[in-house]
């Protein structure tokens, strides 16, 4: 009996988990998904991980790739005609502009195209450490007030 009773407990909670995991948060550009991509359609090579959001009302999908970085984490984030990164030093998790490094466009450019006041508002998205996923999480529900 107390084995079943374990049993129906573990069995809710891992449901309950891996719907929460899926649901999405509603933003400018609608409801998303965010998938984790092949590493071969990486712009940048020698990332660990990349990730695909797709966005209801935005046709381009959002490329987001996770590059280690000296003690902190880069996600290179691109769609059509924008470009940020979002950077993870272990304290803080914000918005920056793309590194020259990582760079495919001016940062002039993005300068001018970006919402600044919620550029601003971004520079420090959350505080403390997360997991990957939910960082790429943040990132999809918070670049819909930049390239609005």
């Amino acid at each position: 009996m107390k084995t079943t009773i374990i049993t129906a407990a573990f069995i809710v909670l891992a449901t309950l988990a891996t719907s929460a995991e899926n649901k999405n948060a509603e933003t400018e550009f609608g409801t998303y998904t965010v998938v984790e991509s092949q590493q071969s359609n990486a712009v940048i090579t020698g990332g660990n991980h990349a990730y695909t959001i797709h966005y209801a009302q935005l046709d381009a999908p959002v490329t987001v790739q996770v590059v280690e970085e000296n003690d902190c984490k880069v996600y290179l984030v691109r769609t059509e005609g924008y470009e940020v990164q979002y950077v993870c030093n272990g304290n803080t998790f914000g918005v920056q502009y793309m590194s020259e490094g990582y760079a495919t466009l001016p940062v002039k450019e993005m300068q001018k195209k970006l919402n600044r006041t919620a550029y601003l508002h971004q520079r420090v998205v959350s505080q403390g450490i997360k997991s990957e996923k939910e960082f790429v999480r943040l990132i999809a529900c918070y670049l819909p007030e930049l390239i609005s």
